[in-house]
């Protein structure tokens, strides 16, 4: 059976704890929280489970990302994003999070080898893997949206990083970046889904990236029946790019429900 979650990002513009509550009033049965709101808004990951836990809410936990990449060019750079990555492992497990989703390295500049980039990957991910399986947490890598400098953006990519065969390495596969690869419906019957552990769900127009579900350009209609058919794991919304209010939240459950 599919898990329904909102991502905490939805409402950015609060705690922590407001969102869990209003999440929970929606409908939902699990919960993303962003280790990137905690930094806006403060919180602690020990309080943040406790709560989930009295509300009846299962979590999953979203690495930091703004600003930072795991394969900078610049070492220091890097090594700040892997120590923060690492304090996000730590976050999750104090919360009780059943995952930590995190974005790939990139590259720094357009015109760089691609090769330079995918041995630091490769390298960074095997560390990576090590530190999240001695939390006990698995790692789900998430499949970005194509644009300069991005690396795992499509299946090619999908299918290097998932030859490496890292025991505790996963994927999430974030919907509204499919459609910058493809037709996602063709995409998503072409995944491995042995590898696949989560799903970011949003609607996407190619102009905007993130928009409420029915307002953008996808076939979510037929996309999240293949899904409901293939999948049995948690799908969490992520919503609009600028973000949401708590108004907004019930329309977007029921699309959610009616569909899976």
């Amino acid at each position: 059976m599919i898990t329904l979650g909102c991502s905490t990002w939805f409402l950015r513009h609060m705690p922590i704890s407001e969102a869990l509550r209003i999440i929970k009033q929606n409908g939902f049965s699990l919960a993303e929280v962003w280790s990137d709101q905690i930094q806006l808004h403060g919180g602690s990951a020990r309080e943040i489970g406790a709560l989930a836990r009295q509300l009846g809410l299962e979590l999953t936990w979203h690495a930091a990302s703004h600003d930072l990449n795991l394969t900078s060019r610049n070492s220091y750079l890097r090594e700040a994003a892997f120590e923060q990555t690492k304090a996000c492992l730590d976050l999750a497990k104090e919360a009780g999070a059943s995952l930590l989703v995190l974005h790939p390295g990139r590259k720094s500049f357009t015109a760089d080898e691609d090769d330079y980039y995918w041995a630091l990957m490769r390298h960074i991910f095997s560390d990576l893997s090590k530190e999240a399986q001695k939390r006990g947490i698995p790692l789900a890598l998430e499949l970005m949206e194509t644009k300069p400098c991005e690396l795992v953006c499509s299946l090619e990519a999908f299918a290097k990083v998932a030859a490496w065969n890292l025991s505790n390495l996963f994927f999430t596969v974030d919907l509204a970046h499919l459609n910058t690869w493809g037709d996602p419906c063709r995409i998503w019957q072409s995944f491995d889904q042995k590898k696949l552990l989560h799903i970011h769900l949003s609607d996407n127009s190619l102009e905007t990236m993130h928009l409420p579900l029915g307002r953008g350009n996808m076939n979510l209609d037929r996309l999240l029946r293949l899904i409901k058919k293939d999948f049995k794991k948690s799908i969490v919304l992520e919503g609009p790019s600028q973000g949401g209010l708590p108004r907004d939240l019930a329309a977007e459950f029921d699309f959610m429900k009616k569909r899976l």
